[in-house]
This record gives C-alpha cells, structure tokens and sequence, in this order.
C-alpha cells in the first residue's frame, strides 16, 4: 500500500501542498473581491443612472419634455405627467406661486422657485406653468428634491397639450432677468 492510501491527510503536512493551498485560497479571495467591486460598481451605477437628473419631475417623465415655443418668445420645456405626479425643487430657494385656475380656486397655475440672492452673483429661477396643487406655503424655504406641489392635471399649453411647462430664468447682479436655455440642457436631456 502506498503511503498515501495510508494517510489521506499526510499530503496536507507536506509543506508544497500547504504552499499551493495557500495560494489557491489567496487567488480566491482575490478573485471574490474583484467580483464583489464590479457589483459595488454597478449598482452605484445604476443607482446613478436610476436617479431622475431632471429632478424636477419623476424620473419617468423626464425624458419626454419637448421645446414649446410660449409667451412672449419664451422656450419652455412641455410634459405631460399624470394627475397627482409630483413637482421637485431643482435646487434650494424660496417657493413661491400666483395664478388661480378659474374652474378650481384650489389650484394653482403659475409657480417658481427662486434661488437666494446674492449681490455679486447671478441667481437663477425655475418657473412652470401647470394646474397643480402647492404641498408648500407661499415664499417658504425649499431644499433641493424636495416635493413642491402635485399636477392636477388640464392642459396649459393648447397646441402640444402640455400640462406642465417648465423654463429657467437668469437674475443678473444688475437686476436684469434673461431666459436662460442651457438650464434646460442642464436640468433636462434637450438641446435647446
């Protein structure tokens, strides 16, 4: 009989083998680290990705703006998000809305958020026009992402029946305000 048949541990002692174990066990760990780091990877990808970059609308609209010419030789940007669809403040400000819907007193139709002012810089303002329902007071203080109000819903814009429209506007140092097209680049995947 042959020594290993004697002892099935014996081979374990030799100290080639217990060499070779410990740099299969070591080539595994590695390997179970790499794997574990591709899947970090990519679930903080996708989270990324899954995150509206609008944050203006749910995620599921964001995508589908399209330019509409308004008032005045405005650009806006118009959606038609379902009734009850949340509206978020793109960044920090105060929340400020006017406008009554005539059918429903309840409801809202203009509204904006305007970015603290600052006297050296520029501030900029996100408007939008939609019959909606305010979830905020008049000229309270918004966080970024926070929900500002719900559409409810009528079509604002009668020749895309856009029932939510939204643009950005620029407040220079000198008081001077200017529509400004690259927030919708910026807020939005449209090239104005």
């Amino acid at each position: 009989m042959s020594k290993e048949f004697q002892n099935p541990f014996a081979a374990l002692r030799d100290p080639e083998v217990a060499r070779d174990e410990r740099r299969l066990n070591y080539a595994f760990i590695v390997v179970v680290i790499l794997i574990l780091a591709v899947l970090v990877y990519f679930a903080v990808k996708s989270k990324t990705v899954a995150v509206s970059p609008c944050l203006i609308l749910d995620a599921k609209y964001c995508d589908s703006g399209k330019l509409v010419p308004y008032a005045n030789n405005q650009t806006m940007l118009g959606f038609n998000p379902a009734k009850g669809s949340n509206i978020y403040a793109p960044f920090s400000g105060t929340f400020v809305f006017t406008g009554k819907v005539r059918s429903d007193p309840s409801l809202n139709d203009a509204g904006r958020i305007d970015e603290p002012r600052s006297n050296a810089t520029s501030t900029y303002s996100m408007y939008f026009f939609s019959e909606f329902k305010p979830l905020v007071k008049m000229g309270e203080t918004v966080k970024k992402g926070e929900v500002v109000a719900q559409v409810e819903g009528g079509a604002i814009d009668q020749e895309t029946s856009s029932t939510f429209l939204v643009g950005f506007e620029q407040t220079l140092p000198s008081g001077a305000q200017t529509e400004d097209l690259s927030a919708l680049s910026k807020y939005f995947k449209v090239k104005p």
